[in-house]
């Protein structure tokens, strides 16, 4: 019975995980999941750390995985989730702990990136973005132009279609990056400006309205 129950456990795609499991139980069972295509850890963020990331990496079929708030993760765990070669989405929204995302180029198949509220992650932290369709950099005050000049003007056109880079660092000259090397882009958040307690960025509204004279297929939305 036992020896089923687990066959039948590698076979699933999605899966819903008590959430009475605590991170032993976790490291266990994860790699079990050989079929499993689509894995949300985000109610388990008390237990998730380096160690389940390396019990993740074993379900190689992976194609979403989001580890929000799971901020016992660090920098050095992510090097094994470079082994998911079939993931195509990942959300790493509010994961504190981590500043350099170089592990994530080997990602092959990567196109939705959520790394909103990573408070130390930086410009220059981000590997080769240019396959990815969608980037959300939410208050992540760190990140700069530089960003844009990375994605931008390196090998390889950019095929983002959707930015968030509300409450980062972003300016005029990110702006005319943007509406300039990212043909394929199609909305782009960024933060009101006004009575805000967070950076609500650099760029102006000189900059803004050049942009979307130029650019007016994309659609700017204007967060609080």
């Amino acid at each position: 019975m036992r020896r089923a129950a687990l066959a039948s456990l590698a076979l699933c795609t999605h899966l819903r995980l008590p959430a009475t499991l605590g991170k032993a139980d976790l490291v266990t069972q994860l790699p079990r999941l050989r079929g499993m295509t689509d894995l949300d850890l985000s109610s388990f963020f008390r237990v998730v750390n380096n160690e389940v990331l390396a019990a993740i990496a074993e379900a190689s079929a992976l194609t979403r995985l989001s580890l929000q708030w799971c901020d016992k993760i660090t920098t050095a765990g992510l090097a094994d989730l470079g082994r998911l070669r079939n993931l195509r989405v990942l959300s790493l929204h509010s994961v504190h702990g981590i500043d350099d995302l170089s592990a994530l180029a080997a990602l092959p198949a990567l196109q939705d990136l959520d790394l909103s509220w990573c408070h130390r992650v930086r410009s220059q932290s981000l590997p080769n973005m240019h396959r990815l369709r969608r980037l959300m950099l939410h208050g992540c005050e760190l990140v700069d132009d530089s960003l844009c000049t990375a994605l931008c003007t390196g090998p390889g056109v950019a095929e983002l279609e959707e930015l968030d880079m509300a409450f980062t660092q972003l300016g005029d000259h990110g702006l005319l990056l943007l509406a300039t090397h990212c043909p394929e882009l199609r909305r782009l958040v960024v933060a009101e400006q006004g009575a805000n307690i967070w950076r609500t960025g650099m760029w102006t509204e000189e900059g803004m309205q050049a942009f979307e004279r130029q650019r007016p297929d994309v659609r700017v939305q204007r967060v609080c």
